[in-house]
């Protein structure tokens, strides 16, 4: 992105699971097709839901990817990680 400004990363760490409908099998096919251009949006709250908590959002297209350490002789979580590249962090209070 352009501008005056450095574009911002957020780098977010997600546990691998086998299911069909978890973080990974979501966000490896977007990774796979970025020469598409697609974006995601990340949003996190550090105290939770609730109304006069803060919201943080960063959009922007996955510039990074780690693949998750399937070596299970560790026997912790298997983590993998992508970072998410944007012009800002927009942060909001949530209403209610």
């Amino acid at each position: 992105k352009g501008g005056n400004r450095q574009p911002i990363a957020i780098t977010v760490s997600i546990m691998y699971t086998e299911d069909d409908a978890g973080p990974f099998d979501t966000l490896e096919p977007i990774h796979a097709a970025q020469d598409c251009g697609d974006e995601i949006c990340v949003r996190w709250m550090p105290r939770g839901e609730g109304a006069g908590y803060q919201q943080y959002t960063v959009t922007g297209p996955i510039t990074g990817f780690q693949y998750p350490n399937m070596d299970a002789a560790g026997g912790g979580p298997i983590v993998c990680t992508f970072t998410v590249t944007g012009p800002t962090i927009e942060v909001t209070v949530q209403a209610s």
